[in-house]
């Protein structure tokens, strides 16, 4: 996820419009596009679904009226993947569509950073991405379909206090209908955050990113579940604000940072 400022919290729990439950279909898909990752048919059919779904949203719209509550997929489709016994259906899950000027090629350039806390000012000490299998050069270059990363990353922000845990990361090029390749990527959290000083314990947590090619640029689908726990609890509500606010974040500095380097 991306950095949260305190401001950026209060905003987003204060927002007047929350996010509405996904219809059926994209409630489906979205799962669908985590749980069949290694099926590239079905992939394909379900690249060419998510751009009919998202064909009218107006991505010029606020984050809370372009995104989705989304259900959770099922312990059966991560038995292979965690070693922990927790139960992906009890996490919260939200995602939202935003349209970036640059392309899925452009967006390797993200990808590949290996010391990712020039990227993450949530992260300023440690977010390391190492390359496992496949990297972002062979990718581009056509030597490989797919690459898996190992993320190590500590969270020190005004929400989480500072946490620290591990994630897997998979991206693999899918066909959309025009020809053209899309990225997709999955991500799941190994364990539950390690004890530091945290405000809140991230038990699970789990990811997809989607980069479509569309108008010269991406129009990105990234969704996120995850189950905390703190003291108090939080409503649902307030989970979707401090997650959808964060994605919406992620995908701007992103943007930002691309432009940077273009200016360089």
């Amino acid at each position: 996820m991306s950095p949260y400022t305190p401001l950026t919290l209060f905003l987003s729990l204060s927002g007047c419009t929350e996010p509405e439950l996904a219809p059926p279909v994209m409630d489906e898909t979205t799962r669908l596009l985590w749980t069949q990752w290694d099926d590239e048919d079905t992939m394909e059919g379900l690249i060419a679904d998510l751009y009919d779904l998202t064909d009218d949203v107006d991505t010029e719209l606020d984050w809370e009226e372009r995104s989705y509550i989304v259900t959770a997929f099922d312990r059966a489709s991560i038995e292979d993947l965690v070693e922990h016994d927790r139960d992906p259906t009890e996490t919260f899950g939200i995602g939202l569509v935003y349209h970036s000027p640059w392309t899925p090629v452009d967006h390797m350039d993200i990808i590949a950073i290996e010391d990712r806390t020039v990227l993450e000012s949530s992260s300023p000490n440690l977010y390391e991405r190492t390359f496992v299998e496949g990297d972002p050069e062979c990718m581009l270059d056509g030597g490989c379909s797919q690459m898996r990363t190992h993320n190590y990353i500590r969270r020190e922000n005004f929400f989480y206090g500072q946490m620290t845990y591990a994630t897997d990361k998979s991206f693999r090029w899918i066909t959309t209908p025009s020809g053209e390749q899309a990225i997709v990527a999955r991500a799941f959290q190994i364990d539950r955050s390690e004890e530091l000083d945290n405000k809140i314990h991230l038990l699970q947590s789990y990811a997809l990113d989607v980069w479509l090619p569309d108008e010269g640029g991406s129009r990105r689908y990234h969704m996120n579940w995850q189950q905390t726990e703190m003291p108090g609890g939080l409503e649902d509500s307030e989970i979707a604000g401090v997650l959808g606010g964060g994605i919406q974040d992620l995908m701007e500095s992103q943007d930002a940072w691309l432009e940077d380097q273009t200016a360089d």
